[in-house]
């Protein structure tokens, strides 16, 4: 009962005081002038230029697909602390995690209710297929970051392999205005972090540079029932960029991030036992600019990625995994004419996996393999009319183990008038089984025989402008496969054993007020159905939720920045009884920035604000009784954490 009411009278005093500098007609809103009022407009933009969804810059709003972004400024305000957080408030996005720090291998993320999703950093290729996508995420700073697009659908013509879900790509800034900035904050669960980054350019500004360094602790936590989760993190991140610009549209880059954690958790599929381990990755990137002329300019990109992942736990097994990567991008684009762009590329990945495992009960298993991805690729882009145009794709791809797949694309958009555009796109796709799939030894389950999963998505979307400061954006799609992945209980291997059809839409709203308010809203329906052997299994058992709201509010201000991000997750059923304590929960987060002088600011976020009892994840099986708590990966409950930043 003390608990509830040092919480209640905490809670009480954080919104009241919050509520307090809101300009409902104080001196606040007073203070503020026409510069500032335009400045927070302009920070709400619709007309973002982003590239993923055709390789070549366009703005958001004619971008012919279901895309979103994440800006600088909403990670900076929002205090986001890893690209995960991030996506958590992206409409469709769906993240289920083991509630602590290490579980990264395990973690999955799902655009259109798939898995399968390729992340990419400045367009070039980091998620490799035995490392979930949230796993390769880890290495990169959110500081360093300028924009997170999120393409939602299938894009394998574009980017390969894998992309059935859709693409997560992670532009970092490429320039640099002089400035320093020294983070420090700490709070509940025993977080703290400090942070450096500074970045410049000499006085020619042909050299760029930027360099970073954060350190991460984390101690137990407690869920929303004030129950504890063992956890434990200690998490140093170092990294550098330099780019020189010897012409327009001409540069070379250099670019290198560590990462690097020792972690603790609580493992509940083993009914308790404490799982002890640490990560420890490596990223380098080269990448060239050429611009020839006006009309045709060519982008190289060599990467290397080491990911290392060990872990102990009491079956008692120790779980070794280690990657290395290789990856050449080449990519030409041709203006032919006004109304037509040709881009060409091509492809090639190396991925060597060595994957130990050892425990009591069986044994042990070794895997050293590697597999080899090229491919090439064509995009045609034609305006073929004065209000039509056509995006037309094709790649093909050699896999070492899967063999080769062609994947044709088509994108037909309409532009009714300047405020109203609409598409139509058809994408096919393929997924290669991952390296622990074909060769692993462990329980014998590895198949060196399996097929990859193909299939297609159909998509059609309508965008609406209602002016400069509001937006309304739905999409609906289809998607069909087969030869998808699963387990096979008759042989105790993986196989080609499963089908799938998904289908959904969502509705996007933005809206920027006078005043620096602004607002964001979507709703996502997604409903997907698995068969294996006969069985049906609807939206993953629960883990992709039919229903799903995210809420944005946002006042930004000279002083103030406020924001309050909410989501929703409804109607995530299970065929397991009790495997979800809840199949509806609403998570909300809170952050407050004040800025007393331009080089100050001082900040506070709460994450799970209603200290919400909730899981994403479970390890409650068929044969448990209904609703065992101790085996729900229960999620943080109610956490303060407070900071201060200088800049100079």
């Amino acid at each position: 009962m003390k608990r509830k009411v040092t919480k209640g009278m905490l809670m009480t005093a954080l919104i009241c005081g919050t509520i307090s500098i809101l300009p409902f007609g104080g001196t606040v809103a007073h203070a503020e002038d026409a510069t500032t009022e335009e400045s927070a407009l302009q920070g709400f933009t619709l007309d973002q230029i982003v590239v993923t969804a055709t390789r070549t810059p366009v703005t958001e709003f004619d971008a012919h697909a279901n895309l979103n972004v994440i800006t600088a400024k909403d990670i900076e305000n929002r205090h986001y602390t890893t690209v995960k957080d991030a996506l958590r408030d992206v409409p469709g996005v769906v993240i289920y995690e083991y509630g602590s720090p290490g579980h990264e291998m395990s973690s999955s993320i799902r655009l259109n209710g798939s898995n399968q999703v390729v992340v990419l950093v400045d367009g070039v290729r980091v998620s490799q297929s035995d490392i979930t996508p949230l796993a390769s995420t880890m290495f990169v700073p959110v500081e360093n970051i300028e924009r997170i697009e999120t393409l939602k659908g299938a894009a394998s013509a574009l980017y390969g392999a894998d992309a059935k879900g859709g693409v997560i790509n992670i532009i970092t800034k490429q320039t640099a205005e002089p400035v320093t900035k020294i983070r420090a904050e700490a709070g509940s669960f025993g977080a703290q972090e400090y942070a450096l980054y500074t970045q410049g350019t000499t006085e020619n500004k042909k050299l760029t540079y930027r360099v970073n360094a954060k350190i991460n602790k984390l101690g137990d936590a407690k869920d929303g029932h004030g129950d504890k989760i063992i956890q434990d993190l200690d998490a140093k991140t170092v990294g550098f960029f330099l780019k020189n610009e010897f012409s327009e549209g001409t540069d070379l880059s250099i670019g290198y991030n560590k990462y690097k954690s020792d972690f603790k958790y609580e493992d509940k599929f083993y009914g308790g036992g404490i799982t002890d381990g640490n990560t420890d990755t490596d990223e380098w990137a080269v990448i060239s600019n050429q611009k020839f002329n006006d009309k045709v300019a060519n982008r190289f990109a060599l990467k290397y990625l080491k990911f290392n992942n060990k872990y102990s736990d009491l079956s008692p097994a120790t779980t070794q995994y280690k990657s290395r990567s290789w990856e050449i991008d080449d990519q030409l684009t041709a203006k032919l004419s006004d109304s037509n762009t040709l881009v060409v590329g091509l492809n090639y990945m190396h991925d060597k996996f060595d994957f130990a495992s050892e425990d009591m009960w069986w044994g042990r298993s070794d895997i050293n393999e590697t597999i080899i991805k090229k491919a090439i690729f064509l995009q045609d882009e034609w305006k073929f009319a004065k209000k039509w145009d056509l995006n037309t794709g094709l790649r093909y791809d050699n896999h070492s183990i899967a063999g080769s797949a062609f994947t044709p694309r088509f994108n037909v958009g309409y532009e009714a008038d300047k405020n109203n555009n609409m598409y139509l796109s058809y994408n096919r796709f393929f997924v290669a089984p991952t390296a622990y799939q074909y060769f692993s030894t462990y329980y014998g389950v590895g198949n060196r025989d399996l097929k990859p999963e193909k299939g297609y998505t159909w998509e059609i979307g309508w965008n609406h402008k209602f002016d400069d400061t509001a937006s309304l954006a739905t999409h609906l799609f289809y998607r069909k496969s087969h030869d998808a992945v699963g387990y096979d209980n008759a042989t105790w291997k993986y196989g080609n054993i499963e089908k799938e059809k998904a289908k959904g839409f969502d509705i996007q709203f933005k809206k920027a007020f006078e005043k620096g308010f602004s607002m964001s809203l979507g709703y996502t329906y997604t409903n997907t159905k698995q068969t294996t052997d006969g069985n049906v299994n609807h939206n993953v058992s629960g883990f992709v939720p039919k229903h799903a709201i995210n809420l944005g509010l946002s006042y930004n201000s000279k002083k103030f920045d406020v924001d309050l991000m909410a989501r929703a997750s409804l109607n995530r059923k299970s065929t397991i009884p009790g495997f979800f304590p809840s199949k509806n929960y609403v998570v909300a987060d809170l952050a407050v920035n004040y800025k007393p002088i331009k080089e100050l600011k001082a900040y506070i976020k709460v994450n799970n604000l209603f200290d919400k009892f909730y899981t994403e994840c479970s390890a409650v099986e068929s044969y448990d009784p209904v609703g065992t708590a101790g085996r729900w990966y229960t999620m943080p409950g109610r956490s303060i954490v407070a900071g201060i930043e200088y800049s100079f």
